[in-house]
């Protein structure tokens, strides 16, 4: 953002400000992204997005219907900057046991549940 306000001419002060803020509150931004029910309808598997200042984590997340959590996975932990990508993935089941995350580029990281039968 200097580096803009630079460019632009605009007055740095109040960037500083707010990010002196930003960081003083701990800010964090979380939200869940691109939920969906597994083919047997038994499990919900998800994104779930963490954004702080210096980094952008995307964890792979899969629930029973009861709600209990029975795997979650770190799946992406990058800089800030790099995060963007994850409005423009997709994500699906590819089987009943396995919700994976797809990007535009081919990557692609995967959460696998194995139950006990």
């Amino acid at each position: 953002m200097l580096l803009l306000a630079d460019v632009n001419d605009w007055e740095k002060q109040p960037l500083i400000n707010a990010f002196d803020s930003c960081i003083r509150l701990n800010l964090e931004y979380k939200f869940t992204l691109k939920s969906l029910m597994s083919p047997s309808k038994d499990l919900l598997g998800y994104i779930q997005c963490y954004w702080d200042i210096e980094r952008f984590m995307a964890t792979g997340i899969i629930k029973r219907k009861n709600g209990e959590i029975i795997k979650q996975e770190l799946l992406v932990n990058v800089e800030a900057y790099n995060g963007e990508f994850i409005y423009y993935a997709k994500c699906r089941w590819t089987d009943n046991y396995t919700f994976t995350l797809y990007m535009k580029d081919g990557n692609e990281w995967s959460v696998k549940y194995f139950p006990i039968v």
